[in-house]
């Protein structure tokens, strides 16, 4: 959870099929534009999966998988 300036809380929230959530700040923009926010992203596999297979899921012609994810403010 993330207390908002505003007092409110951000609470995402994810399923067992996301094990990994990566997140991104604004680091790398300008001094004025830095830490205004925070991106997550829920991710199925680890971001290196094509490469070592960690995590990935991997379906045969006509399967599928179904997952969720959600964020609410309090």
């Amino acid at each position: 959870m993330t207390k908002t300036s505003t007092g409110r809380r951000a609470e995402p929230w994810v399923d067992e099929g996301y094990p990994t959530i990566e997140l991104y700040t604004g680091d790398t923009l300008a001094p004025e534009r830095r830490r205004k926010g925070l991106g997550a992203e829920p991710m199925a596999c680890t971001p290196i999966a094509f490469a070592s297979s960690d995590g990935l899921t991997r379906l045969e012609p006509a399967q599928s998988v179904s997952t969720a994810w959600g964020a609410r403010l309090t």
